[in-house]
């Protein structure tokens, strides 16, 4: 048996026993991004104390560039991390690293176009939007800045697919200790104001990128290889099957978050940055759908192809209905509860 079929859930065909598993590799998917989207809410924190009204306000004015690049890097680690779970069965490690170089590229070249695009576009946004000539430049930057955090997700997705999630916090943990102290010490001791933001996002994840890779590669390196036509199948049908619906579904549930921004510009920094809040804390309530979902998809692909149909139909079918059921209750205490939270 090797270390990964180890770390893998049991199995069971009991609804309890998939809950279980699904618990087991979403409760760490989850803990990872609230500790991302944590982490910028604390970065939002030391603006705030050192009473940087125009750092906010400009972090809260690029809402439109953070979405959509959090829906480029999920949508290609969550394939990436798909990928990597479906080596499971056939223990085709050797293939993951190729795979998440492929993904890192085409990440890569989305950043490139994204802030291409947002800079490109300050010299338009004169008539429609006079305020964006000097906040799309700042877009760009932002996008750019967090390249290497899509580097570093890319291989911590592939962790995370062959079961180790647990395991895949502790390079997360060392970026965003890095990240917070390097943005800590450039706005209350170098005065860089939203600069501060742009160095912590390239700092952290640059320093715990070796992490992540070195242990990567420690599960990869004795692993099999696919031949080429079936790895070149199995990359562009989960881009097509995987990144496309999943980036469409994160922008979807945020586009009106980012319409509005230019429109609150005109209500003064305080609505604006208020504003941002709450757009913090609806990505935070969405996250264990993305975490349990995420899950899912790895149990389901870590399932043999054939005879596994009744299986595979029973951890969709629970895990859906555990969804459901989650967010019923989610809603009613948020709803409940709202006042005192905001």
């Amino acid at each position: 048996m090797t270390s990964i079929e180890m770390d893998l859930p049991p199995k069971s065909n009991t609804h309890l026993g998939t809950i279980t598993k699904i618990s087991k590799l979403a409760f760490p998917l989850m803990l990872g991004s609230v500790a991302a989207a944590g982490l910028h809410i604390l970065k939002t924190t030391v603006l705030t104390y050192a009473g940087e009204t125009e750092a906010l306000f400009t972090l809260s004015m690029i809402q439109p560039a953070f979405i959509l690049m959090l829906a480029f890097l999920e949508s290609l680690a969550i394939t990436n991390q798909v990928f990597s779970s479906r080596t499971v069965p056939n223990k085709t490690f050797g293939d993951i690293p190729r795979a998440t170089r492929i993904y890192s590229i085409m990440g890569l070249v989305l950043v490139a176009i994204l802030a291409a695009s947002f800079y490109g576009g300050s010299f338009a946004a004169e008539a429609i939007w006079p305020e964006g000539r000097g906040l799309m430049p700042q877009m760009a930057l932002f996008v750019l800045s967090m390249a290497p955090f899509l580097l570093f997700e890319m291989r911590n997705g592939a962790l995370r697919g062959l079961g180790f999630t647990g395991k895949a916090l502790m390079p997360f943990a060392v970026l965003i200790l890095v990240d917070l102290a390097v943005t800590w010490v450039g706005v209350h001791h170098f005065g860089l104001g939203f600069n501060a933001v742009l160095l912590g996002n390239i700092v952290g994840p640059l320093v715990a990128l070796p992490i992540v890779m070195a242990m990567l590669r420690a599960k990869t390196k004795d692993g099999a290889h696919s031949d080429s036509e079936a790895f070149k199948k199995s990359v562009i049908g989960l881009s097509i099957g995987v990144a496309i619906p999943v980036f469409a579904s994160m922008v979807a549930s945020s586009v009106t978050a980012a319409i509005i921004f230019p429109a609150l510009a005109g209500l003064g920094e305080n609505t604006a940055s208020s504003f941002f809040i709450i757009v913090r804390l609806r990505i935070l309530f969405i996250i264990p759908a993305i975490a349990i979902g995420s899950a899912i998809a790895i149990l389901i692909n870590q399932l043999p192809e054939n005879g596994a149909n009744d299986e595979k139909r029973s951890v969709l079918q629970t895990g859906v209905t555990g969804v459901i059921g989650l967010y019923i209750i989610a809603t009613a205490m948020l709803f409940t509860l709202r006042f005192g939270i905001v």
